[in-house]
């Protein structure tokens, strides 16, 4: 499997040399800097944001319109949205 990344920063995997489909990762939407990923799955929320280069301390990472803790568990299947903390006064 090779994953390659396009200049919006979208991660695609393109199929194995056999000429069978990979399946599908996860998709990713990071809203600060926009970025829209394709990760492959399973891993755990603390393990994508290393990934990443995120600092856990500054996103927070849903799933559907549930807010998730570093430990869960992210599969293929799961579309989640990491989004900056901003705080002001």
């Amino acid at each position: 499997m090779t994953a390659v990344r396009s200049r919006d920063s979208t991660v695609h995997c393109k199929p194995a040399s056999h000429g069978l489909m990979i399946r599908p990762a996860m998709k990713v939407l990071v809203t600060n800097p926009h970025q829209e990923l394709e990760v492959p799955g399973p891993t755990r929320v603390q393990q994508l944001l290393k990934r990443l280069d995120l600092t856990p301390e500054a996103y927070l990472v849903i799933r559907g319109d549930e807010l998730i803790t570093e430990d869960t568990v992210l599969e293929d299947s799961d579309s989640i949205e990491i989004r900056s903390v901003i705080s002001g006064g």
